[in-house]
């Protein structure tokens, strides 16, 4: 919301509103208010100040790196046969990655028993090599640089017979913005409130942390049930459709 915006709220409807300093405030309808810098203006209605969370600073510097060439199931970006792709591969195809904390994730492969990873930096030099039996591998602290682009590919280590494989790319989240995301993902979790959730998830959408902006609101749904603001994000942030809990973390092939 832009300073001087009008926000009008019908009766037993409410909004918390947080501004970059940290500072909360919750309006209950029926209600009008107008956003200022640092604080509502009340036109009617009531205003209840919350407490404090962790300063936001300006979301202008929240935004995705770069689109990048290769998407997931390709070849720097030329397209496999899709018999021969492993596909949804994750982080790529435009999403980001932190510094710390990186599981890369792909689609099993019918078949496959194991597969085998490869992370390079943007001099082409090997910083991971790993052999797994599952669909997801964390990448250990230190491996990663923040804001730095790196391509992946992942192939079926076992049976020798099936030939497939896939490669992405991506770039991992300024330092700076990343440590703004961890101080106040840990208030959310220690609060358990929703609110703080969504606008984790809100930050990790901005930032290009698809996967976690969607296991975000999964694990708030969970906790709060039927919430309208948590399924409306979940749908505007494509978690549905784009699946990316759906498969990850399976043993080769698929299995359970």
């Amino acid at each position: 919301l832009e300073p001087g915006a009008s926000l009008e709220l019908e009766k037993r409807s409410s909004v918390v509103i947080a501004f970059f300093d940290g500072s909360r405030q919750r309006v209950t309808g029926p209600a009008e208010v107008v956003v200022e810098q640092h604080r509502l203006d009340l036109v009617r209605g009531s205003i209840e100040p919350l407490e404090a969370i962790p300063a936001l600073g300006d979301f202008s510097d929240l935004r995705p790196p770069r689109a990048l060439a290769a998407r997931p199931g390709s070849s720097e970006g030329e397209p496999e046969r899709a018999r021969d792709a492993i596909l949804r591969l994750y982080p790529s195809d435009g999403a980001a990655a932190t510094a710390e904390g990186t599981v890369l994730r792909f689609a099993p492969f019918e078949g496959a028993r194991r597969y085998w990873l490869e992370v390079k930096n943007f001099r082409g030099r090997t910083v991971l090599e790993a052999v797994t039996g599952r669909t997801e591998l964390e990448i250990p602290t230190g491996v990663l640089l923040p804001r730095a682009l790196y391509r992946w590919q992942v192939r079926v280590e076992e049976p020798e017979e099936i030939d497939a494989s896939g490669r992405g790319s991506f770039m991992t989240v300024a330092r700076e913005p990343a440590a703004r995301r961890d101080r106040l993902a840990a208030v959310a979790r220690d609060t358990g409130d929703v609110s703080l959730s969504l606008l984790v998830a809100e930050m990790d959408h901005r930032l290009g942390l698809l996967h976690s902006a969607c296991a975000t609101l999964s694990e708030a749904f969970d906790l709060a049930g039927d919430d309208s603001a948590l399924a409306h994000a979940r749908k505007s942030m494509g978690c549905e459709t784009r699946g990316y809990t759906a498969w990850a973390g399976k043993p080769a092939g698929g299995g359970e």
